[in-house]
């Protein structure tokens, strides 16, 4: 298969501070060539930055809608000097993860969308694509009940679609484990970056399509999206 980019996945999360390095490795096995590990709030701009260096992927910077509740306007202007720190790292690449979130309850929508327009107006300032709240298409397009999504999958065109896996969110159905299950003592499986050929599988299925085929197209798609993947993929071409 053709080299898969992992548009949105969080490395940085608790679920992977033991093992990150490891969790990245399986992916490069499986075929994942590169990530886009986004920061969901200011205290992890750094965790982020390390991780892409590290592992050869690239960051984002924002601030999540689900972290505005706490978040401050000192935390837009930290963002805006950082990215202007940075501006010269090829390996930063978009405004995120940022958007809004009308699912969760109790989130205050005008407080969110403040958030969001300055991060906006920032992204513009500074050049920069944005990584908006869950866009591609994960492991909750795996479900055979999430129908709609399932259409969006087959249907669209394909210029419009990239592959996420939002690690360690949103397990693909065969890491999912009931309430019932997990009550018994089956844990829930783990989501990482390694899960996303997996997916491909699935989306290339649900579209009629070779998944090699699927694979180059959304590679494409990524870069078009954000274009400072494009010298980071030819520079490192996956083994």
């Amino acid at each position: 298969m053709s080299a898969l980019v992992d548009t949105h996945c969080h490395l940085d999360a608790p679920e992977f501070a033991r093992d990150a390095t490891d969790v990245r490795a399986r992916a490069a096995r499986a075929g994942v060539a590169h990530c886009v590990i986004p920061a969901v709030h200011t205290a992890a701009f750094d965790a982020v930055r390390e991780l892409a260096h590290r592992g050869g992927d690239s960051y984002a910077l924002g601030i999540h809608p689900l972290f505005t509740p706490r978040a401050e306007e000192a935390d837009l202007r930290t963002l805006d000097r950082v990215l202007t720190e940075h501006a010269d790292d090829p390996r930063l690449v978009a405004v995120g993860e940022i958007g809004l979130d009308h699912f969760v309850p109790g989130l205050d929508r005008e407080r969110q969308e403040f958030f969001y327009r300055e991060q906006l107006r920032l992204a513009r300032r500074h050049g920069l694509p944005v990584v908006l709240h869950k866009l591609g298409f994960g492991g909750a397009v795996t479900y055979e009940r999430a129908l709609q999504l399932r259409r969006l999958a087959a249907s669209l065109p394909l210029s419009a679609l990239v592959l996420e896996t939002d690690a360690p969110d949103i397990p693909p159905h065969w890491l999912y484990r009931t309430a019932e299950e997990r009550a018994q003592g089956t844990p829930q499986g783990r989501n990482e970056p390694a899960e996303l050929p997996r997916i491909a599988q699935v989306v290339a299925e649900l579209r009629g399509m070779p998944v090699e085929e699927l694979a180059e197209a959304t590679t494409r798609n990524a870069i078009e999206a954000l274009p400072k993947l494009g010298p980071l993929l030819s520079d490192n071409p996956p083994p």
